[in-house]
């Protein structure tokens, strides 16, 4: 089967409300043909995403289903606040909260219009989800878990959507489900480890700076990197000098050039291509960055 677009349109709920009027960016979701496909193989059955996206302070946000849908709603909340209506029970969620709605039952959720929710989300369906919801002790009753503000899920939440937002053949559908499965690992991970403790900004804003290490070729604002760990700006910034003794945007130059030197070390890629590997547009200036870190240009780095 060859590789097909994912559906990007944004459904009508037939009979209730589904509101997205401040929703910037469509959503993924996988035809149907598609996802019935994935789920007959065996290594995409287990776990996969039928739908996937991302939504930045979406202060309109309402959805409403008196009849429930046949997969399970994640949503990983970064920043705001919003609620959850399950079987006559209202719920809060804020920041570092997963909402998880299983399957088959009537919900309705929203942000908080004071305090609108940054959510990452998805749709899962396969074999493994109520061995899922078991292990994070997920039901009806406790359909919210803390995980706490982590930049690695975000960043797992964004390779999904990347992964799935060009194309959805079966490479692709294989690919993210594998993802996805990994992304749930961590969800479990850090439900147990919340349970125990709730770590310190100091721990937070560490793990920012091991996602940039890990992450040299995804970019993030500052304000971003803020939010991801639940502190201001300026107070993510003083944290992070401390830790580090470097501003969040030194420090990640200097990760974005290690990979550089490797990169040259290890490859024949053009500077132009690893420039642009690394985010950068205008080669010249990623020239004059590597020269002021590395105290040489890429080119005489890679020479012998």
């Amino acid at each position: 089967m060859g590789s097909r677009q994912p559906n990007l349109a944004r459904p009508h709920i037939q009979g209730q409300w589904h509101w997205w009027p401040d929703l910037p960016r469509p959503w993924i979701v996988l035809p149907p043909d598609v996802r019935d496909a994935a789920l007959s193989r065996p290594l995409s059955r287990h776990l996969l995403p039928s739908h996937v996206g991302f939504f930045p302070e979406a202060r309109e946000h309402r959805v409403r289903r008196e009849v429930g849908i046949g997969s399970t709603i994640f949503k990983y909340c970064v920043r705001g606040a919003g609620w959850c209506e399950l079987e006559g029970r209202r719920f809060e969620v804020g920041p570092g909260d997963l909402l998880v709605v299983p399957r088959g039952l009537p919900h309705a959720y929203g942000a908080l219009p004071a305090r609108p929710w940054t959510l990452h989300w998805f749709h899962a369906m396969g074999d493994d989800v109520p061995d899922i919801l078991r292990e994070l002790g997920v039901d009806a009753r406790h359909p919210v878990v803390r995980v706490g503000q982590s930049p690695a899920l975000v960043g797992l939440f964004d390779e999904v959507h990347d992964e799935l937002g060009g194309a959805c053949g079966p490479k692709n559908v294989l690919f993210a489900s594998q993802l996805l499965t990994h992304l749930v690992g961590l969800v479990i991970r850090l439900r147990r480890e919340a349970i125990h403790e709730t770590p310190g900004a100091h721990q937070r804003v560490l793990a920012s700076a091991a996602y940039m290490r890990n992450h040299p070729e995804r970019s993030q604002s500052l304000g971003a990197l803020a939010s991801t760990v639940g502190l201001s700006s300026s107070h993510y910034s003083a944290l992070f000098r401390a830790a580090t003794g470097y501003s969040p945007k030194q420090y990640f130059t200097r990760v974005q050039m290690a990979r550089a030197q490797q990169l040259l070390a290890t490859t024949s890629h053009s500077v132009k291509a690893i420039a642009h590997r690394l985010g950068f547009d205008d080669p010249l200036h990623f020239s004059r960055v590597f020269r002021r870190v590395a105290g040489k240009s890429p080119s005489r780095y890679r020479r012998p």
